[in-house]
């Protein structure tokens, strides 16, 4: 329920925000996935973060241009 560390992980999973640190540093990222990010940003805007509400946004309207299952479902969950 770490605010940071859920950011964190949302920021893995989106391809438009870098973490220099994680990703420019020690290398470490994973492929683009809206739909988990969407997920890491919601945990972490209830855990209080105050970085993943515009995030979790961004991520939504991402969201809105895809049509799986996954992403769908991701959107109707997280992106009210």
């Amino acid at each position: 329920n770490d605010p940071m560390a859920l950011d964190l992980f949302g920021m893995l999973y989106d391809s438009t925000v870098t973490d220099e640190a994680i990703e420019g540093t020690i290398g470490l990222t994973f492929s683009d996935n809206p739909a988990r990010a969407a997920d890491y940003y919601a945990r972490a805007v209830a855990a209080g973060s105050t970085d993943a509400p515009a995030r979790l946004q961004a991520v939504c309207r991402r969201l809105l241009l895809k049509s799986d299952t996954l992403s769908q479902s991701a959107r109707d969950e997280h992106c009210s």
